[in-house]
Parts: C-alpha cells; structure tokens; sequence
C-alpha cells in the first residue's frame, strides 16, 4: 500500500480522524448535568423499535413523569429525552434524533418548552442540550439552529459548541463518573433526593377565556414551523400540559398555541386542568412551583400511564423476555426510593382525593410514644405508618373519631418518625388519602 505523501491529504485525514474520536470524548466536558447526560445519551442502549413513547421537554417533564412508574402500572416502555430548560427550537432535532432509532414511538411534547411567548436561548441553555447530544449529523444542525439565536456570538465563538473543550478544558480535573458509564438501571427515572424530599404550597391557575388574536407571536409561529415538521415527517405527537404554577403571560400563550394544536388535529392533554382528578395535593406534592416530588410525580405518572394504555392501545409488556431489563429496573427504583414512598403507592388501586391530617409532635407516653392529629372530614379510618430501617411500614388502623395511636413496640434513645394517612373503605378495599410526606420524628 503507497504512502500519502501529500501534506494537505495528510493534514485533512488528521483532521477527520481527530474529530471522529474527540467529538464523542469531548462531549463529557460540557455544563455539569448528569440528567441531561442519561437522558439524551443513554437513550442510545435501547433497544430499536422498543419504546412505546418518549417524552421531550424540560425539566417539568423528568419531574412529573417517571418511565419505570408508568411501566409498574402498564407495562409502556417511555423514555424522558428531557434538558431543563429546553430551547424550543432543539425541539425539531430532538424528535429526528429520538426517530433513527424509535420512528414508531410516541412523541410526547412538553408544553413548559412552548410556553414563552418570547424565548431568548442563552448560553448555558443551549450548552445544556448540545453538550451531550449523541454525535451526529443531527447535532450539527442543531448547533446552527441555536447557535444563531445566541445574541452578540460571532462565528470563532460557536467553536466551543463544536469542541467543548475550548471552554470546558478545566473539567478533566472534576469529571463525574457518571460522565463515563451508562445508567441504564432507571430507565432515565429520576433519583435525585431533593425531588423526593422537599415541599412546597403551590396555587396552579384556572384557564382564562381569550379572545382570538389577528396576529400570532414568536411562540405561536415556532410552534405551527414544528407542526409543519410533523406533518412533512408523519410523526405521532402528543402535546402535555404540565400542572405547575405559571406567570400569567404563560398560561395565556397555552391557550393561545393549544388552539392552533388541536386545531390542526394533534392531541393534546391539559393536566394542569386536571389536578383533582390526578389526587394531587398542593400542599404535600411539590417541590418547587413547577416540579412535583416524588409523591406528587407517582400521581401524575399512574394517570398519564392509563390515559397512553387507553387512548394508544400500548400494551403491558411487563414479564416479557424482551423487555426483562424494565422489570429489573422497576424493580430497582422501588427499592431505590422505598425511604421516600409509603407501600400503597405503589398499588395500581385508585387514591381519594382525602386532606392530609394534621400532625401533632408525638409525645412520650410510658415507654412507648403517643402519635396524634386532626380529623379528616370523610375518613372512614386512619393508617399510622412508621419509618423503620429506612423504609416505610404500616404498623396500625384506627377507626374514626379515634385521632391518637400509641407505639409501644420501640426502644429507648431511638428516633422514630410518623405519618397518618386518612382511608375510606370501599368495595374493592381501602382508599388511601394524602398525608404529610416527611411525618414527625420522636425519640423514645
């Protein structure tokens, strides 16, 4: 075989070669988000034509809707390709990235990514997304589609989108493993703690009544450009409303772009309409004002999972050889987040939409501690639940008006914590209202 003695073929093919090994090496170096990392590039261990759905937004969606809750009650095989703060323009290339390998599957559209009726993409935004697309045709159109939308960037400072390590060369010296190995055991599931533990009161808001508008906005003309895609490419979509709470100017733009959505015949489901029927309670659910915990997000899930069995016709593939890797995931998860979740939770069985019960602090009564608190108007009875080796357990039922339960099976110096959960009995069992997620603690 001759050499290549030509010093301009020699220095193209380095070139060539260089960025084919770098660029999937250099995409390790980008802004610090393991979330966005697992859910855009572990999506690539999926087997071809195996998702039902896949759910693309921002971060709302990775809050509200977990994968492995909707396949432990329907058996659907979902993926979360979701980046907070998702630019609505990545949209487009997230649904032809997803489609070389899931051309079939589901596209379900956040509307938190739609929702601005102005969008200004800036830099960590647009890093977020690029940084750890897979490497490929499509991740080049997608720099140039964000990329001039960045104000004031010239054409040498887009380099750092293309070779990360421009700007991110510091990283080496903190690299996550994450960074280096697929976590494929949760199905892009969240884990992060803070969405299993922290609380907050939100106010979602009641959809106005708008007039027609003569004139549409940015929003409304990069959604129907997006339409037109769907169109052109013969894509099944469904559009989510998330159930957050929202500036005015947003929640009026959701019924401006859901008009023009359902319009052109695309479905689309208002779930912030449906907080009631979802059981969700404003005041134990949530982490944030647009981001459900976990308890809130099992909620959304359970409903979200049969609305897609019943209106797709997905089936329960759960028990499948083929898809045993979901049920050792689910399996996985449940364990996972046991600390965080009360065991009925997990039922299929419906919940009722029953106030959390006041918690009074437990006291010491002999040797054991008395747990108490308020009525719940509708309880039938009343299921004490105590953490014990890291994992919630029922240890009693009282029957209404009895409001107060005393522990004795504890021992000395020990820390105990508490919930109360209101019930209601019916013919097929017991419903299971809401309850204060972090409980109360007392040491015997």
């Amino acid at each position: 075989m001759r050499a290549i003695k030509s010093p301009l073929i020699r220095c193209l093919l380095f070139i060539i070669a260089f960025v084919i090994i770098a660029i999937p090496v250099l995409g390790v170096l980008g802004i610090d988000s393991s979330e966005a990392f697992i859910h855009l590039q572990d999506l690539r261990y999926e087997k071809k034509n195996t998702l039902d759905a896949v759910y693309i937004g921002a971060s709302d969606v990775h809050a509200f809707w977990q994968p492995l809750f909707g396949w432990n009650d329907c058996g659907i095989a979902t993926w979360n390709y979701s980046v907070g703060a998702l630019p609505r323009h990545a949209v487009r290339h997230l649904v032809a990235q997803v489609r070389k390998t899931q051309p079939d599957a589901l596209m379900i559209i956040g509307f938190s990514t739609l929702k601005k009726p102005k969008e200004k993409v800036d830099e960590a935004n647009a890093h977020r997304v690029i940084d750890y697309f897979p490497a490929s045709g499509e991740k080049l159109q997608l720099i140039q589609t964000l990329t001039e939308r960045l104000e004031g960037f010239t054409s040498l400072d887009k380099l750092e989108f293309y070779l990360p390590f421009i700007r991110f060369h510091s990283r080496w010296d903190n690299l996550k493993q994450w960074v280096f190995e697929a976590d494929e055991d949760y199905k892009s599931s969240k884990t992060a703690e803070l969405f299993m533990n922290r609380i907050k009161r939100v106010h979602l808001p009641v959809e106005p009544e708008l007039p027609a508008e003569p004139t549409m906005n940015e929003a409304e003309n990069a959604l129907v450009e997006l339409l037109d895609y769907f169109d052109a490419q013969h894509v099944r979509a469904l559009f989510v409303v998330s159930p957050q709470q929202l500036k005015d100017s947003h929640l009026r733009n959701i019924v401006r772009l859901k008009r023009i959505i359902e319009a052109r015949g695309y479905d689309c489901l208002d779930m912030l309409q449906k907080a009631a029927e979802l059981g969700l309670d404003l005041d134990m659910d949530y982490y944030d004002t647009a981001h459900t915990n976990v308890h809130g997000s099992m909620k959304f899930s359970r409903y979200l999972a049969n609305y897609l069995a019943r209106e797709y016709g997905f089936a329960d593939k759960r028990g499948l050889p083929e898809w045993k890797s979901w049920d050792d995931a689910a399996e996985r998860y449940r364990e996972l987040i046991s600390p965080y979740t009360l065991p009925f939770e997990w039922n299929s069985f419906p919940r009722i939409d029953l106030p959390a019960p006041a918690l009074k602090a437990p006291q010491k009564a002999g040797k054991g501690i008395l747990v108490s608190w308020n009525a719940v108007e509708g309880a039938d009875s009343y299921a004490i639940f105590r953490k014990q080796n890291g994992a919630w357990k029922e240890i009693a039922t009282t029957q209404s008006p009895t409001l107060a339960y005393q522990d004795d099976d504890v021992t000395a110096s020990r820390t105990y914590t508490y919930t109360v959960v209101p019930c209601r009995e019916s013919d097929g069992g017991v419903l299971y209202g809401n309850f204060d997620v972090k409980g109360k603690s007392r040491k015997a």
